[in-house]
């Protein structure tokens, strides 16, 4: 083991770096202590700077590595591969060897408590220093300890770099209001008129607009859901309302917004400023509900308002009968994954006969949605459904020629 003395760091490197032959072959361990600002505020720079110092010594002589200090609070380890042994069998003995540091008796420092990111690298000169660094990034970026570095992980990476990008512009869109909804009809069976339309979110993202899959991820991992939400909420009310886009509306509405307090007072005062009669709140059917009271006290103040409530996706979760007997239902929406299959399955048609009768029974309309062809919609009408939404009458859209629906 050599241990460089402290002098210009970055060009002590550069000098070692320089001095090694293109030919060789090298192991290039990348470390940093975890939470390393919380020692320097706590035990001060130059506390830590010793730290740093004695760890270097002790890393250096447990893995037989040249050892340095590597922008200021890294630690860097350079050692010749061993061609006797397999790379994995040398990346497995540095992990291990990790655990085993023994540090000198004269430090005021707790050094048991420390915590280390690790970035590995194997490669010639030229490479080292570069890829011990992203794979050190990477192992903090998803809070593992270490980290080897490979084309997996280049990959991983670039695919990150994109994720980071992509959720930078969408934040961006969020925060810009350039929040949309668009419409798709729910037509009455009997008569074929457009009962209502269902908003569906998008956002306008540069010359494209993107759908849910697309972008809610993104929304949830920034947390921006319920300023989505509520933008949301504000551009529909005012096309029913303001603009008279069309005459009625049914929104989406979980659990996260039942229970945030900022959203439900926007509702609150939308419904106040409008009214309610002609926005339905679709209830998703999956969501769980640990305090029941919660979303007794929404369905009762939106009824307050004259406003409907709808089982979004009833049979896709277990919340569905609790919601169908303890709610005051309007509308209850079957699952599409029922209405895909329904012209070849017959148990799935008396389900949503028994269904229809249940409902009218006590004064619940049905929708079904997924409805995309002649004899699923001539079915449903049959067997008792009022109400269809589905490709067959036409795409989600936010397109408009006067007064009329491109659709």
């Amino acid at each position: 083991m050599i241990n460089i003395e402290n002098r210009n760091k970055s060009l002590i490197i550069k000098d070692f770096l320089d001095n090694l032959k293109d030919e060789d072959i090298f192991i290039s361990t990348l470390v940093e202590i975890k939470d390393s600002y919380y020692y320097v505020n706590n035990f001060g720079e130059e506390i830590f700077s010793k730290v740093l110092e004695e760890l270097k010594i002790s890393l250096g002589k447990c893995l037989k590595s040249y050892s340095f200090i590597y922008k200021e609070k890294k630690i860097l380890l350079i050692s010749k591969v061993d061609n006797s042994l397999r790379i994995r069998t040398q990346f497995k003995r540095i992990k291990r060897k990790f655990k085993r540091v023994n540090f000198t008796q004269n430090s005021s420092f707790n050094f048991s408590n420390l915590e280390f990111y690790i970035g590995i690298t194997i490669d010639n000169k030229n490479n080292l220093i570069k890829n011990s660094s992203m794979a050190l990034s990477f192992a903090k970026k998803k809070n593992i300890k270490s980290m080897v570095f490979s084309k997996k992980l280049i990959k991983n990476v670039k695919d990150d770099e994109k994720k980071r990008k992509k959720e930078f512009e969408i934040k961006k869109a969020v925060l810009k209001g350039q929040v949309m909804p668009f419409y798709q009809k729910i037509i009455d069976n009997n008569t074929l008129d457009v009962f209502k339309y269902e908003a569906l979110a998008r956002i306008k993202f540069k010359d494209k607009t993107l759908n849910p899959d697309i972008f809610m991820p993104a929304v949830k991992n920034l947390k921006l859901e319920d300023k989505f939400t509520r933008e949301i909420l504000k551009k529909v009310f005012s096309d029913v309302y303001e603009i008279k886009k069309i005459q009625a509306a049914s929104i989406n509405i979980n659990i996260n917004d039942i229970t945030n307090k900022n959203t439900i007072e926007l509702i609150r005062t939308l419904l106040k400023i409008y009214g309610g009669q002609s926005i339905t709140f679709e209830i998703i059917e999956t969501i769980g509900v640990e305090d029941y009271s919660i979303l007794l006290d929404f369905t009762s103040m939106i009824k307050e308002y004259n406003s409907s409530i709808s089982i979004d996706d009833f049979g896709s979760g277990h919340s569905g009968y609790e919601h169908l007997i303890n709610l005051e239902i309007d509308y209850l929406k079957i699952d599409g994954k029922f209405i895909k299959n329904i012209k070849n399955n017959l148990k799935t048609q008396s389900l949503i006969k028994g269904l229809c009768n249940f409902s009218k029974e006590h004064n619940i309309k049905v929708i079904a949605e997924f409805v995309e062809d002649q004899d699923t919609f001539n079915l449903l009408k049959n067997i008792g459904v009022e109400f269809s939404q589905g490709y067959f009458f036409g795409k989600p859209t936010n397109i408009i020629k006067g007064n009329i629906w491109d659709i």
